[in-house]
């Protein structure tokens, strides 16, 4: 704490809630420091016998927990079941299990509310539901019936505060849920109205740490401030042969008033309770970040300790010294050119930087400005920053240091140097023979020279006329045309080698029987030399200068030799290796199955097959069949194939498409497509009667919605939510809604798309794989195929300072589709695509990865004009500043 209170109020330890009044009103209930009782159902009265030191947790009794004032019961719970009936819920710890209930801890918890309540009104009670054991589905919906009749049903002396306060200060849950003091954290009871989300539990991770490992853990957890929920941290030790320890001089140590560990938990969860001072001190640390949310005085202006602008990287760093408060920083907030202002969240360190993409020539303003708790802003950091070397000194710059220098094969060297930034404003380096260099300084031409920026890390030349041996000099010049002394080193002369190199190694070959081409792969190794490759089948063919990776045209069916040996820069030859083979069929040539097929029935004479291409496939077979001819046929069903068909074709396009026309009318059909790969083998058919079986009646709406595109998950760890994009599905009738499957969690997705796209935000736990499935469904039921995204949920929040701009570099457009790409944007979450007509309303936006640097765009129209805006979004929302395109869809 940066500011002590004066003046504690007289409260009591079992109605501290109440008796501090209106003074916690402005708190949120994560924001409050609360005492927790761990395992708080694993009491000595409720357990005796010979385990009582391993598996009690606490002295007493849930009264006696209330009357010290812990206002968290850290719970795990135990389904007792006899012969498949369940009997009750009771609380265990390990292997054993107490006396105590559940009805038990609800007849308590009752019993303190109505013993005066007027005098407990404002008591809150969080019953954190920890552990489940035994359970089966069906028995958390009967453990909260129990919780939920029992706090609000007949003789209940209060009620369930519901989960639509969550969000609220403990003021209004006073004042809008009057009566209500009991608050349920789970995640195992759905999306109850009466249950708060689960309740975020920081544990060491094993019982018997060391004080020096529970110690660190604290502070690594206690570091943040930025919580938006409920969270508890477990501090705890246990003995190897006796169960849970008293640490309580730890305890009153580690969490005492000024601590961070104390100002920076919300739940605090130990053993024994009455045994530490951590109730007072949670009520103290409450009562000073209240303290805080009324401050009225602001922090000191940010200064700035350093700045630097690298032109090789345009970008301005900047360090500012940390502004003073009377009750801490929360975060900066910082513009450009008076622009939208930014935050960045306080590191709590005595200096923080910033980095901004300013290029050569540019200059802008920041504005930089500290915010504490209570949102008092500071007077801004005024700063111009300019994309240009500031001026040097006028005095003699200082040498570069030459740390590297080499004679890199026959014309080519290298050097890199430590340079001195002092009054140095870019550096000039030469190639002289070395005749032409007298007592340190040039008296004949340099044969080669290059100049480079003030950042210059060193120079390769690459054109040296000769193998003889030359001297490479760099020297620093000042912004007023004066020259450091000159840094030499000695570049020896090439010597040539009469050594052979070594052979390359790993040859193997893989053969495209489509374009007919072999790809060759091997491992060369070494520098300045290359490889000879001849391949023999019926002929024999040689070529040099050959790469791993390359690939040539060798005709079907053939075996094949392959040699290869490398040759370095002065001609040597290594020994040569060999390769057999053959392009002859095989199971790797086979083609792959078809998919994506779909069957429209478009007027009572004609109708249409599409599919997906695959590969291995350089031709189609189609059929054309009676419905009696496959199994099932008749009512749609696709079956066996039983007789021939009405019509073949074959098709060797790139639409992969084709239409029948002279249909009979009103007839129904089944349509089959099989690949066909270059040595005439055919693959295997789609099998879906969805969309092999044509309908006679051009009115049956058999058209199914196309795929949702864009399909995107992002999940925000400090949230704990999972946020799945998707662009909208397109369908001849409409489209009725999406289903979305979250690791086997349906979700049914009604509203309107948002600029064409969708959002579905859920929460989901951290540290796990998660599956996401969505597809479309029309108005008359048909579904389009699935889209499918995989991810997990560890931590990849981004930064929270704003993402960088950049500009759509290049477009281009194929089949249809327009593809967009960029640089890489950085601290972005998700990159944004805003696409629409000039001056339209009616836009798309399409949303990819962060990290990505190009992105598709379906059904734009041809010959009409576009505006693109690009922009990237953090994972704390923030927008990065956008760039705009003007983009012309052709006719491809």
């Amino acid at each position: 704490m940066k500011k002590t209170l004066n003046e504690i109020p007289d409260y009591n330890l079992s109605t501290w809630m109440t008796d501090l009044g209106i003074k916690l009103d402005k708190l949120k209930p994560h924001q409050l420091t609360l005492p927790s009782t761990h395992n708080a159902g694993m009491d000595k009265k409720g357990i005796g016998g010979p385990v009582e030191g391993w598996i009690a947790c606490q002295n007493d009794t849930f009264p006696f927990q209330i009357a010290q004032g812990a206002r968290v019961f850290d719970l795990r719970v135990n389904a007792r079941v006899y012969n498949g009936t369940l009997s009750g819920f009771d609380f265990f710890h390990g292997p054993f299990s107490s006396n105590r209930s559940v009805l038990g801890l609800i007849k308590d918890c009752n019993a303190f509310f109505k013993n005066d309540y007027k005098s407990k009104k404002h008591e809150l009670i969080i019953l954190q539901f920890q552990e489940f054991k035994n359970f089966r589905p069906s028995d958390y919906e009967r453990l909260l019936t129990q919780l939920t009749q029992g706090f609000s049903g007949t003789g209940s002396s209060t009620k369930i505060v519901p989960r639509a306060a969550s969000d609220l200060t403990i003021g209004d849950i006073r004042s809008q849920y009057a009566g209500h003091n009991i608050i349920i954290a789970s995640d195992k009871f759905g999306s109850n109205s009466d249950v708060w989300n689960d309740i975020t539990h920081e544990w060491i991770g094993h019982d018997i740490p060391s004080e020096q490992e529970l110690d660190i853990f604290i502070d690594q957890k206690t570091r943040e401030t930025n919580q938006s929920k409920l969270w508890s941290l477990q501090v705890v030790r246990y003995k190897i042969l006796y169960g849970a320890m008293d640490i309580s001089d730890y305890i009153d140590k580690k969490f005492e008033p000024d601590a961070q560990a104390l100002i920076n938990s919300n739940i605090i969860n130990v053993d024994f309770i009455e045994n530490f001072s951590i109730v007072p001190y949670c009520i103290r640390a409450s009562l000073y970040k209240a303290g805080q949310l009324i401050d009225k005085d602001p922090p000191s202006q940010p200064t700035v300790h350093d700045e630097l602008w690298h032109r090789g990287w345009s970008t301005y760093f900047i360090t500012f010294n940390a502004s003073i408060d009377n009750f801490g920083v929360d975060h900066y907030l910082y513009s450009i050119n008076d622009g939208e202002k930014i935050k960045v969240n306080s590191q709590n360190t005595p200096r923080q930087q910033l980095e901004f993409e300013v290029r050569e020539g540019q200059e802008y303003e920041l504005k930089l400005y500290a915010v504490d708790v209570a949102g008092n802003c500071s007077t801004p950091l005024v700063k111009a920053l300019k994309g240009f070397d500031p001026p040097t000194g006028s005095d003699k710059p200082l040498p570069p240091d030459i740390v590297y220098s080499k004679r890199d094969g026959k014309y080519a060297c290298s050097m890199l140097i430590k340079h001195s930034i002092y009054n140095a404003d870019h550096y000039i380096f030469e190639i002289y023979a070395e005749k032409d260099i007298v007592e340190g300084k040039p008296v004949g031409e340099p044969i080669l020279w290059n100049i480079a920026s003030r950042w210059a890390l060193g120079v390769m030349f690459t054109n040296l006329p000769s193998y003889d041996a030359y001297l490479i000099t760099a020297h620093a010049v000042n912004s007023f045309g004066r020259t450091s002394d000159y840094a030499i080193k000695r570049i020896d002369a090439y010597r040539p080698s009469v050594t052979p190199p070594s052979p390359p190694s790993n040859l193997s070959t893989s053969y495209n029987s489509v374009t007919q081409q072999l790809t060759i792969n091997f491992d060369g190794g070494g520098l300045n030399r290359t490889h000879t490759l001849t391949i023999k089948t019926d002929t024999e063919k040689t070529y040099e200068s050959f790469y791993s990776g390359n690939a040539i045209s060798v005709s079907l069916s053939l075996d094949f030799t392959l040699t290869l040996f490398a040759v370095n820069q002065d001609g040597n030859q290594s020994t040569s290796i060999t390769y057999t083979g053959s392009t002859k069929e095989t199971s790797s040539h086979a083609a792959t199955p078809i998919n994506g097929q779909t069957v429209l029935r478009q007027e009572l004479t004609t109708g249409v097959t599409t599919w997906k291409g695959g590969h291995n496939i350089v031709k189609y077979k189609i059929h054309l069949y009676d419905t009696q001819d496959v199994q099932g046929g008749e009512s749609g069903v696709d079956g066996k194939i039983i007789g021939q068909p009405l019509r073949e074709e074959f098709y060797s396009g790139s639409d992969l498409t084709y239409t029948f026309n002279n249909l009979i009318p009103l007839k129904n059909y089944h349509v089959f497509v099989w690949g066909i790969n270059a040595y005439g083998t055919v693959g295997e058919r789609a099998y879906n009667s969805n969309y092999t079986y044509l309908h006679g009646d051009p009115a049956w709406d058999q058209e199914y919605p196309t795929v949702p595109s864009n399909l995107l998950g992002r999940y925000r760890y400090r949230e704990g939510v999972l946020n799945v994009f998707w662009n909208a599905s397109s369908d001849n009738r409409g489209i009725s809604h999406y289903e979305v499957t979250i690791n086997n969690q349906l979700y049914k997705v009604l509203d309107p798309p948002v600029l064409g796209a969708f959002q579905l935000t859920v929460s989901l736990a951290k540290d796990i794989n998660y599956q996401v499935h969505v597809y479309a469904v029309d108005t008359s039921g048909n579904r389009s195929r699935t889209a499918a995204y995989y991810g997990d949920t560890s931590n990849k929040d981004t930064l929270s300072y704003s993402p960088t701009k950049e500009s759509i570099g290049f477009t281009y457009a194929q089949l249809g589709i327009a593809t967009f790409t960029w640089e890489f944007i950085h601290t972005s979450e998700i990159i944004n695509l805003i696409i629409g007509e000039p001056g339209a309303t009616t836009k798309q936006h399409v949303r990819v990865s962060g990290t990505a640097t190009k992105a598709s765009v379906p059904n734009l129209v041809p010959r009409k004009e576009y505006i693109i805006e690009l922009y990237g979004t953090n994972s704390y929302g923030v927008a990065g500043e956008s760039t705009t395109k003007q983009f012309f869809m052709p006719t491809t």
